[in-house]
């Protein structure tokens, strides 16, 4: 995690927002009852990326993603365990991303390692 993703009692709970469409993965960064920061990633753009796995009760594990532009990407997902609505998103946003990996390779190529 970043400096800015601490607070006083740790990692802040809703940091960041992750949303696909069919063509672009967008981040929104939150703050204090508003967005702080937004970035839309085109897939072009991705140089590889694994997909979440299923964990532990129906959560999900982190998503790793390279950029051509030489950054790296591991995005963790805190699974609200006590709705079920919740999970049933994050669940099929989990579905998507590994259906969505297949298009990437799966590791990092070496030349993105270097950088």
């Amino acid at each position: 995690p970043r400096p800015s993703d601490w607070g006083k009692m740790g990692l802040d709970k809703r940091p960041l927002l992750i949303a696909v469409t069919s063509r672009r993965m967008l981040l929104f960064e939150f703050g204090y009852r508003t967005v702080k920061g937004a970035c839309f990633i085109s897939y072009e753009d991705i140089l590889f990326l694994e997909p979440p796995k299923a964990q532990m009760l129906g959560t999900t594990g982190p998503i790793k993603f390279g950029l051509a532009s030489g950054r790296v990407y591991r995005v963790g997902f805190l699974g609200p365990l006590f709705s079920d609505e919740g999970m049933r998103e994050e669940q099929r946003l989990a579905a998507y991303l590994r259906a969505l990996g297949q298009r990437f390779p799966a590791s990092p190529p070496p030349s993105a390692l270097a950088a």
